[in-house]
């Protein structure tokens, strides 16, 4: 199953609300379970109003006015914080794809020459490159919901180019998710931490 708002990503929950496939980067991890944005922004709209309301010793009518009169005040803030927070989310995982596309093709250009034209095959070769790149920071993100669930990933959790699993590894609380063979994608480590659960592609 794919994630609804990134489809080239296999979704690791659903939201408990709407049934919405997430992937780690769209999944909030609540004491309810699993919300999409839209679902968490809408409750906890709710519980301020009807929290609100019974401070004031408002009575059901007085509830449903209240959030008529200030659900806009709430939501607007709120929905510009979720904004904020896809946005940032989105940029970091655009910004490592395109980083590694610049590199993949700097490194192709420069062992073909300057000069060089390159052919078909080897533009599909970096057109897969680059597809699996994408899904390998997918993945990784997955892996960092796991992480902020209090969850320790399975080592099958891992990205498609190669067949060896993540290496897991444990210090004291900490646990580090490495990838087996950065080099794949040309970079001398791939790792994520249970106490910074960001992906980390390093050069």
């Amino acid at each position: 199953m794919k994630c609804e708002y990134h489809p080239s990503v296999e979704a690791v929950a659903e939201c408990k609300s709407c049934s919405l496939p997430m992937c780690g980067i769209c999944a909030n991890f609540t004491d309810d379970g699993e919300l999409c944005d839209r679902c968490l922004d809408a409750g906890e709209i709710a519980k301020a109003v009807e929290a609100k309301s019974r401070a004031q010793g408002g009575s059901s009518d007085k509830y449903g006015q209240m959030l008529d009169e200030d659900i806009h005040n709430i939501q607007e803030p709120k929905k510009a914080n979720l904004e904020a927070s896809i946005e940032k989310r989105e940029k970091l995982h655009m910004g490592i794809v395109i980083c590694s596309v610049i590199f993949i093709g700097f490194r192709v250009a420069t062992s073909l020459g300057s000069n060089a034209l390159l052919n078909q095959q080897q533009i599909n070769a970096q057109e897969v490159a680059i597809e699996q790149l994408n899904n390998c920071v997918g993945v990784f993100w997955n892996i960092a919901a796991e992480l902020n669930a209090g969850r320790v990933p399975d080592e099958s959790m891992s990205c498609t180019e190669t067949n060896d699993p993540n290496i897991i590894t444990r210090n004291g609380d900490e646990v580090i998710i490495t990838h087996p063979h950065p080099d794949l994608h040309g970079y001398t480590e791939i790792y994520i931490a249970s106490s910074n659960p960001v992906p980390m592609f390093v050069l």
